[in-house]
């Protein structure tokens, strides 16, 4: 058997349900540790995961051996059965349909990490960033992501080689 080296690096992201906030402090750190989890139990490398309460992203490595479709497929659906049975069984959490899927260089891995990890700030302070998705009409009037079908062509972000929303 020869070996196989690849490194396929990617940034995915996805909302909850009609965009609601409803992931709050309470919410994230069991939320992010299962998301973690589920990456590294599909076989990927989990290197950022972050968002804000309508939303989340995540910076990752994917084996070639699996989808990028039925992987964030099988996130979303463990993480959300996992909110609904563990974290918080009399609710009703869901995710809306479809994602968000960037291919990451090796570059600007760093620069995509630290977006993720600073979510919040970017959300809470209006970072240029920010700025730039309202004025692309990527955002929402209210600050929720516009779905992907809103705007099929993107901005060119740092540190990857396609577009990011949210």
């Amino acid at each position: 058997m020869q070996n196989q080296y690849y490194q396929l690096l990617y940034h995915f992201i996805w909302a909850t349900r009609m965009r609601e906030p409803i992931i709050d402090d309470t919410t994230k750190p069991g939320l992010y540790k299962y998301l973690r989890g589920k990456v590294v139990q599909l076989g990927g490398t989990p290197l950022a995961v972050g968002g804000i309460a309508n939303h989340v992203h995540l910076v990752l490595a994917v084996p070639p051996t699996i989808s990028i479709a039925t992987f964030i497929g099988k996130l979303k659906g463990a993480s959300s059965h996992w909110i609904n049975h563990v974290l918080s069984p009399e609710g009703n959490f869901a995710w809306q349909s479809g994602y968000g899927a960037f291919s990451v260089a090796k570059s600007g891995l760093a620069t995509a990490c630290n977006y993720v990890n600073n979510q919040e700030e970017h959300h809470r302070t209006g970072t240029l960033r920010a700025r730039y998705e309202e004025m692309r009409g990527l955002r929402s009037d209210d600050g929720g992501l516009r779905d992907r079908r809103d705007n099929v062509e993107g901005p060119k972000s740092p540190g990857t080689n396609g577009d990011e929303r949210g």
